[in-house]
């Protein structure tokens, strides 16, 4: 029995939460506005080699996203692209969009056997998540497969924007930079050959990367989609905004370098006045891993198997093993909930599945030895349990193995430590001013815990380059350990600031977490 999903609400007001567990359920997500073409012939993997961004010679069985640019890094067209047979292709791509990859197909094939077919009539939807039944595709991020059918789902939009799904005329816009769309990260293969647009993509990605770039704001009052500010300074543009409360909405916003930073929180101004908003790094639903949908789904089913609801428990537990095939604990729970009902063959079944997955499994052994005991099967109940015993105490075994590997690892960091000491100490004797050999001793020092005589090193550093941002996060840290935390918080600001300026964007995110959670203490 399939649980009833969450309700999605209207688009004016909704609940966040119950949005992204929606996206975990098998429901089919309208793509009205996108389109699935065949590109076929025995010339189409070399034609597309020469001019899409990801190496298509390696394509895998769920495809990748790929881009289409002009000279100069623009994007021309975009969508995913999967392997369909030896010489056979499906790419899906926004509708609006065939069009551009037809004049690509007319402007450069000559001589090659390559065409494309495609039927505008046929209506598909997407589905979150993996599935035994149908072919998986990566989806920009996302892992789910595509359906023909015509969905009536008019959240599309919403849940495409908040996990940064590309959506042409929101996220997207012809014509512009690649390096300013997430694409940037789904699409492009910067190790490939050369392809069309690389040289300036390449040059933009290798120094400070794009100026402005998709975020997330968080945002406490009124606030519209447009031209945002702040510091009179023109800060980047929200494309998509969604209200969860009276006086709270999320946005998907264009946001440039210098408000960037993870977590902080600026005064923002439009035409019809001003908002607070923290920034976060897009895309909002950051739960992609699997295994984390698998462990969600896990957690919701043991809260209905402890209110008595075990069918619909049952249901969340396959589909978190759909996410998860390898999650021992679901296996073990659907084989406890069919053993309370009397259904110790489907238990039975469900452990061997266990056993499969963790042949290490003590609990898979004990529990099919219950059920083969409620069978009558005697000989073979005790069979098992005498194999719980066993793996119960190569489990110990295993325990102790690994706590040797771990000393061990302690001593090879040691032992690197001094050596890269020495290597750094080496380098000082020679240039006392050197950067790179101040940062790294006081880096080991830190680990070290010698403060004192890490922070007198990282001083050092920095008198030698004062925008380091390594080493204003590190004296930020010492400070810390010192307890200095108002000159911490001092250190941190500053660095926030120097490090975002400069594009630095991981050091400056690092800055950012721990000022606000000294700001926090302090408060």
């Amino acid at each position: 029995m399939q649980p009833t999903p969450v309700a999605v609400v209207s688009r004016s007001l909704f609940n966040l939460e119950d949005l992204s567990k929606y996206r975990y359920w098998a429901q089919p997500v309208s793509l009205s506005s996108w389109a699935v073409v065949t590109i076929d012939g025995g010339d189409a993997l070399s034609w597309m080699e020469r001019q899409l961004t990801q190496k298509i010679t390696e394509l895998p069985s769920s495809g990748r996203a790929i881009a289409r640019l002009d000279r100069v890094a623009r994007i021309k067209y975009y969508g995913v692209l999967w392997p369909a047979g030896t010489t056979s292709f499906k790419l899906l791509l926004p509708s609006q969009l065939i069009s551009n990859l037809e004049e690509d197909l007319e402007k450069f094939v000559i001589m090659e056997d390559i065409k494309i077919n495609y039927d505008l009539n046929q209506k598909w939807s997407f589905v979150f998540g993996p599935s035994q039944k149908a072919h998986l595709i990566n989806f920009f991020g996302e892992q789910g497969h595509l359906i023909e059918l015509e969905s009536s789902e008019k959240n599309a939009d919403i849940i495409f924007s908040l996990c940064s799904i590309p959506q042409l005329g929101k996220e997207i816009t012809l014509n512009e930079l690649v390096n300013e769309t997430k694409l940037n990260e789904y699409a492009v293969d910067y190790s490939k050959g050369c392809f069309l647009g690389q040289e300036t993509a390449a040059k933009i990605e290798t120094r400070r990367g794009a100026n402005l770039y998709p975020s997330v704001l968080k945002i406490v009052g009124e606030a519209k989609s447009g031209k945002i500010f702040c510091d009179d300074k023109a800060a980047g543009e929200i494309v998509d905004i969604f209200a969860i409360s009276d006086n709270e909405s999320i946005a998907m916003v264009k946001l440039k370098r210098e408000w960037r930073v993870e977590n902080s929180s600026h005064n923002f101004k439009q035409d019809h006045g001003e908002f607070n908003a923290v920034v976060s790094s897009a895309p909002y639903f950051k739960d992609g891993s699997n295994e984390e949908k698998s462990l969600s789904l896990y957690h919701q089913a043991v809260k209905f198997f402890e209110s008595a609801k075990e069918e619909i428990a049952l249901t969340y537990l396959e589909r978190a093993i759909e996410f998860d095939p390898a999650f021992a604990d679901a296996y073990e729970v659907i084989g406890v909930i069919y053993a309370r009902q009397n259904k110790h063959e489907a238990a039975i079944e469900w452990m061997d599945k266990l056993l499969k997955v963790n042949s290490k499994s003590v609990m898979a052994h004990t529990n099919k030895s219950l059920a083969l005991m409620k069978l009558g099967r005697i000989e073979e109940a005790e069979e098992e349990k005498s194999l719980a015993t066993v793996k119960s105490f190569s489990a110990f075994g295993d325990e102790a193995k690994v706590k040797k590997q771990i000393e061990e690892e302690k001593k090879k960091k040691g032992q690197d430590l001094v050596r890269r000491e020495s290597m750094f100490q080496q380098v000082l004797d020679i240039d006392e001013h050197d950067l790179i050999a101040l940062f790294g001793l006081a880096d080991i020092y830190f680990h070290r815990e010698s403060f004192e005589k890490s922070l007198s090193l990282v001083n050092r550093a920095l008198e030698a380059s004062p925008k380091h941002s390594q080493s204003i996060l590190l004296k930020g840290k010492l400070l810390e350990a010192l307890n200095r935390a108002q000159e911490a918080i001092d250190i941190y600001q500053t660095g926030v600031k120097t490090a975002s300026a400069q594009g630095e964007l991981m050091p400056a995110n690092e800055m950012q977490s721990r000022l606000n959670q000294l700001l926090n203490l302090k408060s």
